[in-house]
């Protein structure tokens, strides 16, 4: 006899969903403003605004209003717009997917979401979802349709892009803000935020001509400010005199093709455009900046999901590549191999992926730790390949290390009892080692050089003709490895690079790789003795 089971009711709690689970998913408030437009574009919009309504009185955020001209929705798409994990159909170029993003936006947002909509061929629809202050709430008490009157048209109009002239198009009304989930607590201060990640995320659609606008609204009185989206590049395509070099390779993976595209840039040419375009403060530490902002450009279809990515550990916070940025371009079908979360801002690489995007991650490393090396490191690198040779030539292997300081050659000055006439001299009371110290001092020198490219230390001259040592100590190796290393390590450190500037200038100093040998040989015996200062 065959068994018989009772369902049961397994309805997730609302309260909890949706202010524990939303909550959790996440979201930032740029991500989930991000998650809002993507419906919009998604609806053919050509023109999106937002406008933050700024409290009566205070800076504080009052309400946000998404508006767009798209095609509208009936009422049948409406109903699944108010759904969490709607069933809305998405084609593979499209941003939406996962039919959450608008709803567990919203609600990451605000409590309580008014929706207005028009397609071309049908009236005015009107929808709010709220959770505001209310007592047993359920799935089926939570949204609702609402009758359109004369304030719901005024409000449509006034915001929609267009005006009254707009055929079709959708408002979403955001009130009962979370304040306390904003990463900002002021209009103005979100208004800048939003700017930036909508000219970084939604540049491929800006390029392809979606009009952006950000106005801040203060309540009651208007307009206080109104800003158009540019685009950003984060690989300078837009700026030639950025470029180094620039260029783009595809790949097929899995059926699907993935674009690679990347540039070579100098870096101080991208500081002084970032500065131009108030993306960077005048003083700031700009090679960090440039470090920071190195790596991988993920797009996904139309849209900028991650930015400055070391792409799962197939590239890296090197200084040497921080002239160096990448984007990869890919469609939603690969998004099980990007590891691309609902809220498009994480990825994860499948191995396999990695695999094969490890070949083109290379070959930019390489370029780049080219482009990174000036002639004077590679001159210095080939110093150092002469002098292992010729050390190898020198030495005797049966008595290694035996190769002296080379002879001076003497000077005949008879008056002063010097060279062939020395006899003349008296005999010194202490003769010593007789070794001839090249320089009067050494000695080092802190200083703070953050512009892009600037190295840990390098050695120069002062006016006595003393040898000086500049330690950078806002290079990330100075800080990691030196100042806060032990005694033992500093010293080692210090002991390297008096040996490596004192054997490199003598090398330039003469003619042969023999006399770089001898000096770097007779410097490295007395090592303890020259470092004394730190």
């Amino acid at each position: 006899m065959a068994m018989k089971f009772k369902s049961m009711d397994t309805t997730p709690d609302v309260e909890k969903l949706f202010d524990m689970i939303f909550p959790s998913l996440g979201y930032t408030s740029e991500y989930a403003t991000g998650d809002v437009f993507d419906n919009s574009a998604d609806a053919d919009a050509t023109e999106i605004i937002l406008t933050i309504i700024e409290a009566a009185d205070s800076a504080q955020i009052d309400s946000l209003v998404f508006a767009d001209n798209g095609k509208g929705m009936d009422a049948a798409t409406l109903q699944q717009a108010c759904r969490f994990a709607g069933t809305t159909p998405h084609a593979i170029e499209d941003l939406g997917k996962y039919g959450m993003g608008g709803t567990a936006a919203s609600f990451f947002l605000a409590q309580t979401k008014r929706i207005l909509t028009k397609a071309v061929i049908g009236a005015l629809l009107g929808a709010q979802v709220n959770i505001k202050g209310r007592k047993n709430l359920s799935f089926h008490n939570i949204a609702e349709f609402i009758p359109i009157n004369e304030e719901c048209e005024n409000i449509f109009y006034k915001f929609l892009p267009g005006g009254a002239s707009q055929e079709s198009g959708t408002v979403i009304y955001l009130t009962n803000i979370r304040t306390e989930r904003l990463e900002v607590e002021t209009a103005a201060l979100m208004k800048n935020r939003l700017l930036k990640f909508l000219s970084e995320s939604f540049r491929p659609l800006i390029d392809a001509g979606l009009k952006i606008t950000v106005q801040v609204v203060k309540k009651g009185k208007g307009v206080k400010t109104t800003d158009v989206v540019t685009g950003y590049d984060p690989l300078y395509r837009d700026h030639p005199e950025c470029l180094v070099e620039t260029g783009t390779e595809t790949i097929q993976f899995k059926g699907s093709s993935i674009d690679f595209n990347y540039s070579l840039l100098r870096p101080r040419e991208c500081s002084r455009i970032d500065r131009e375009r108030g993306r960077r403060n005048r003083g700031g530490d700009e090679s960090k900046a440039m470090l920071q902002d190195t790596g991988a450009y993920l797009i996904r279809g139309r849209r900028q999901i991650v930015g400055a990515s070391t792409l799962s550990g197939l590239w890296g916070r090197d200084p040497q590549l921080c002239n160096a940025r990448f984007e990869i371009i890919f469609t939603s079908e690969l998004d099980d191999h990007f590891g691309a979360t609902a809220q498009k801002n994480k990825i994860n690489l499948s191995a396999e992926l990695k695999e094969a995007l490890r070949p083109l991650t290379k070959k930019l490393k390489k370029r780049a730790r080219l482009r990174w090396q000036t002639p004077a490191k590679k001159n210095s690198q080939k110093a150092a390949t002469v002098e292992d040779r010729e050390i190898k030539k020198i030495v005797d292997p049966k008595n290694a290390g035996s190769v002296g300081v080379p002879k001076r050659k003497p000077t005949p000055n008879p008056a002063g009892g010097r060279g062939p006439d020395k006899g003349k001299r008296a005999a010194k009371k202490n003769p010593g080692t007789g070794t001839n110290k090249p320089y009067k001092k050494i000695r080092t020198s802190h200083v703070s050089a953050t512009s892009p490219g600037a190295h840990p230390y390098w050695y120069d001259f002062d006016n006595n003709g003393e040898i000086v040592i500049w330690i950078n100590d806002a290079h990330p190796f100075i800080r990691e490895f030196y100042t806060q290393a032990s005694d033992e390590t500093q010293t080692a450190l210090l002991r390297g690079w008096l040996a490596g500037s004192l054997a490199e200038h003598k090398f330039y100093e003469t003619d042969t790789a023999d006399h770089l040998s001898s000096y770097k040989n007779e410097y490295a015996n007395s090592l303890t003795a020259i470092c004394v200062a730190k």
